[in-house]
């Protein structure tokens, strides 16, 4: 059985944890991604924008329950 990472026509759950240059990507539950930049040019620790973004052909994107934790 192929196990599927995300949920067609349904919700899905979106964990992105960014702390200095690493970036870590779970949906629902699973480990997709993890980028380390370990580039000092690009590292900044000033406050920017969120945004979401989608790509492809045109389809209805859905979001709730968006919620920000300040990891310290």
């Amino acid at each position: 059985m192929r196990f599927r990472r995300w949920a067609l026509n349904d919700w899905n759950e979106f964990l992105i944890m960014a702390r200095g240059g690493t970036f870590i990507h779970i949906i629902n539950g699973q480990l997709m991604s993890v980028l380390v930049d370990d580039d000092p040019a690009s590292s900044n620790n000033k406050p920017g924008l969120i945004g979401f973004e989608i790509e492809g052909a045109p389809c209805k994107v859905s979001i709730r329950n968006v919620w920000l934790k300040k990891l310290s």
